[in-house]
């Protein structure tokens, strides 16, 4: 028994450290917010699912109980295993990559932590001690939320949303959604002490504060959608306690009231004013990335067609963005992950199976919770938990899970597990004799942890320190730079995509240091466009990667070479307008302006209001010497044109200094402050041969900006002296 208790013991605490993850950040390595989180995920329920192991064959009361959501968890990741074997790419849907941290394995440990969680923790009593421990943490994370609210703790991700340990505000906002029902759970169905009380009251105040100034409009209405089910479940269903019902009643009165009194404001100054008020009050159809996600779940849907039962596998939406892209989306990123849907996300993902058995997780779980002869749950616990889900759901329709959320989606679902199956009998383990279980079994399972814990954490973790060891050492030392590079690449494991993409970046960097030699810099080309070749060969139907290998050509001149990896990107994204840029920009340079013009109107008319498709495609008629044309579309694009320097090279490329002079005027007369536009209206007058009024336009700039006194004195002698500085 000492032993069982101690194995109980240890697998309790590595769940009880599972809250704090969330704060885990470490800055050694590449993608801070995301791996360090995720490694000591995974490490942690490595450790206590072979404890839970050992535990289970000592007694089997802690062996998993049957139930449906037990079942249908299983399901669902038998579904995904299936559905990443026979993925696009399958090396990637196993292992995700360092920005994500998802993948199969991520899964896998998901669903460890859900059975070993419901099987140990297996009284209320327990999961109240889980889940409050979670809501301190949310309050620390609130206090973390607040400093940066005061800007004491930098924003990580910039401007003025929220993002706490998270890196992003809509990662922290889901984080903090949950908390809030968890709190109201507490706050609901427990006698609590007035100290306990007065804790879940600062607690739930400081979650909403935190979650509103996250700005995430999809948690934010998640959870109101989610409070208005809830109360309304409880005024529909609660028979006994008509004080509760009341309250819910108040409650909903008071959303309604909110609601109803921000839509009479919405159009006011003050909110208009308001960077997190701006942002809920432009939620409409016609929003801009409202109207950009309606584009991506149409493309989602023609690539579910194609693949309809088990999908394109996890980490494969970039396969359907690219082959399905809109030109609509032209205003956004150009290499989309995820579909922002839960739904389109698990059909492009695993399919028709897939999405199905992720939903019957949550029918599970509602079954479950409802059912007529379940007395577990009072009608208070029911409502709120039904309403987390329902929260939970709506924001995943407009966003992506992330490590937390998940963790506190299996947390509850877990909860529901076992409560719900609290009368239900073991799973019956199969006949293990006394010598298996006490030395083959044990001597076995470590072994096998200790093989996954190497191949599944210290591999990708040594990768991931090598590479960002690579940018550290840098320019400084290209030499241990190369190395770390070279050392990174070779564990070929999880990130593999991510270092040849930076190692192929590095390449330009290197070639312009001091301190390489010729040798090192051969060695970073050569590695460098021998490991992206690499990763064509091994994913040849992924755009990007020719599009990366294709830019690299062309910033050192190598256009021949750069063409044919663009025009390979271009048959894998068609209406993808920059690839089309690429391309015309690599005939512009080789002076193939014929061919330049074809490939540019193309991108034109793909999506003619698109500003930058416009200017490329007037730069190509000026060029090509379709000057009427060129000039027409230069007008309409007005001050943006005139301060273009691909347009104003076009002109003078061609001869036409006149009309250069005319564009360098009109953008020095709209902006007469900036030096810069003035001096280039200086250079103008000169290449045109207006040698005096060079002079005057010189000597106004000296005269408005003493900073430019020295150098422009000099220009103007230079000019009196019948010489022109800028050719020298």
């Amino acid at each position: 028994m000492k032993t069982n208790d101690s194995l109980r013991y240890s697998i309790l605490s590595g769940l009880f450290l599972t809250p704090f993850i969330s704060f885990v950040v470490l800055n050694d390595f590449f993608f801070p917010f995301i791996t360090g989180k995720a490694f000591v995920f995974r490490i942690i329920i490595e450790i206590i699912t072979l404890l839970w192991l050992l535990l289970i064959l000592r007694d089997k009361s802690y062996a998993p109980k049957f139930s449906w959501i037990f079942i249908a968890v299983a399901t669902f990741l038998g579904v995904m295993t299936l559905a990443d074997i026979f993925s696009i790419n399958p090396f990637k849907s196993f292992w995700s990559n360092f920005e994500r941290m998802e993948g199969l394995i991520t899964l896998f440990h998901l669903g460890a932590y859900f059975i070993v969680a419901s099987s140990v923790l297996n009284t209320k009593k327990l999961w109240d001690r889980l889940f409050q421990t979670s809501i301190a943490a949310s309050f620390l994370m609130g206090l973390y939320g607040l400093l940066q609210l005061a800007g004491k703790i930098v924003i990580n991700q910039g401007g003025v949303r929220l993002d706490g340990t998270f890196g992003n505000a809509a990662y922290l906002a889901v984080y903090m959604m949950f908390h809030i029902f968890l709190t109201a759970y507490f706050l609901m169905t427990r006698k609590n002490s007035l100290g306990l009380k007065f804790f879940y009251y600062i607690a739930i105040v400081l979650q909403f504060i935190i979650l509103y100034f996250t700005a995430t409009r999809g948690a934010f209405l998640g959870l109101v959608g989610g409070m208005i089910l809830a109360m309304a479940l409880i005024i529909l269903f609660e028979k006994e306690r008509l004080v509760m019902k009341k309250t819910a009643i108040g409650i909903l009165v008071g959303i309604f009231i909110l609601i109803g009194g921000f839509f009479a404001v919405k159009n006011t100054s003050f909110v208009n004013n308001s960077p997190v008020l701006s942002r809920f009050s432009s939620i409409s159809i016609s929003d801009r990335t409202t109207k950009s996600r309606f584009l991506i779940w149409n493309m989602a849907w023609q690539g579910f067609q194609e693949r309809p039962i088990l999908g394109w596998g996890q980490e494969s939406f970039n396969y359907v963005f690219n082959d399905h892209y809109n030109p609509g989306m032209y205003g956004q990123e150009q290499w989309f992950d995820r579909a922002h849907n839960v739904v389109f996300d698990w059909l492009i993902a695993g399919g028709a199976l897939g999405l199905l058995s992720y939903i019957s997780i949550f029918v599970a779980a509602l079954y479950l919770l409802w059912r007529k002869k379940n007395d577990s749950f009072s009608i208070v616990e029911k409502s709120i938990f039904t309403g987390l889900l329902g929260g939970y759901v709506f924001n995943n329709l407009f966003i992506f899970d992330n490590l937390g959320s998940y963790i506190l989606f299996f947390s509850v679902i877990a909860y529901i597990y076992t409560v719900s199956s609290s009368e239900e009998k073991n799973l019956s383990i199969p006949f293990v004799s006394d010598y298996v279980k006490q030395n083959i079994f044990p001597a076995v399972s470590v072994l096998v942890m200790i093989f996954m814990f190497y191949f599944l954490n210290v591999r990708p973790i040594e990768a991931n320190l090598s590479l960002l060891g690579a940018f550290r050492a840098g320019q400084s030392d290209p030499a241990q730079s190369l190395k770390l590079f070279k050392g990174a690449i070779s564990y070929k494991t999880l990130g593999l995509t991510e270092m040849r993409e930076q190692l192929l970046g590095a390449v330009y960097d290197i070639a312009q240091s001091p301190k390489a030699t010729q040798e090192i810099k051969s060695d970073f080309y050569l590695t460098g466009t021998n490991e992206m070749l690499e990763q064509i060969k091994e994913t040849p139907k992924d755009a990007r990667n020719y599009v990366v290998l294709g830019t690299f050509f062309s910033r050192i001149g190598r256009y021949d070479e750069a063409l044919k990896y663009f025009i390979e990107a271009e048959k894998l994204s068609p209406n993808k307008q920059t690839i089309l840029f690429y391309i015309g920009d690599v005939y512009i340079n080789q002076k193939k302006y014929t061919e330049a013009l074809e490939v540019l109107k193309e991108a034109y008319e793909l999506e003619p209001i698109y500003t930058e498709a416009k200017i490329m495609y007037a730069v190509a008629n000026i060029y090509a010497g379709n000057l009427k044309l060129g000039n027409s579309l230069v007008e309409e694009l007005g001050e943006i044109a005139t301060s273009d320097t691909r347009v104003l090279n076009a002109y003078i490329s061609v001869g036409e200094y006149n009309k250069v002079l005319v564009l360098l005027k009109d953008a020095f007369a709209k902006d007469p402050t900036n030096l810069q536009k003035g001096v280039s209206l200086a250079a103008g007058y000169l290449q045109t041969g207006q040698m005096t009024n060079a002079v005057i336009q010189l000597q106004k700039l000296v005269d408005t900006h003493p900073e430019f006194k020295s150098q422009g004195e000099y220009f103007i002698s230079e000019i009196r002296a019948g010489r022109n500085p800028s050719q020298q």
